[in-house]
């Protein structure tokens, strides 16, 4: 029994009070098949979490290699980093609006809720928790692509 659950029922968080609807992850599976089916219950959102993916890493990796030609220092932890910095930032600014719609959708929103938020908050409301999305991408764009660039360092392998 877990500190979250005392006799089969929530005791912090959101759901505070109700019953756990599963035993385990098994358990989740089956149900959501059995009650919601394959493509409305364990795909829904597929669509829009592979358009994000293909947004953020096109965004990214198009940017990243863009930038070290642009700028062309110096091949080296400096170029590296400040365009891996700069890439996660543009990243997070072309995928931030996918990703706040899919969050609000997945609080149960539907597509005419959202129409009626930006109606109300405008485009603005499109880039809710925008600076610390940068930050956190920003970090692991400068973690990853130097990573990646002392790999093909390392195996010798020439930039397209």
């Amino acid at each position: 029994d877990s500190g979250a659950v005392r006799d089969g029922r929530y005791v912090t968080g959101l759901r505070t009070g109700r019953r756990v609807r599963y035993s385990g992850m098994f358990s989740a599976f089956l149900d959501i098949l059995r009650t919601e089916g394959l493509t409305q219950g364990l795909y829904r959102g597929a669509s829009v979490t592979v358009a994000r993916a293909s947004l953020l890493n096109g965004s990214q990796l198009a940017s990243y290699d863009t930038l070290k030609r642009t700028l062309q220092w110096e091949e080296g932890p400096a170029l590296h980093l400040a365009c891996a910095l700069s890439s996660g930032v543009i990243a997070q600014t072309v995928v931030m609006p996918v990703d706040t719609v899919k969050s609000y959708m997945m609080l149960g929103n539907g597509w005419g809720a959202v129409f009626e938020r930006l109606k109300t908050g405008g485009p603005v409301w499109l880039y809710r928790g925008y600076l610390p999305a940068c930050a956190g991408q920003g970090i692991i764009m400068m973690i990853q692509m130097p990573l990646i660039e002392e790999f093909r360092r390392l195996l010798n392998v020439k930039a397209i």
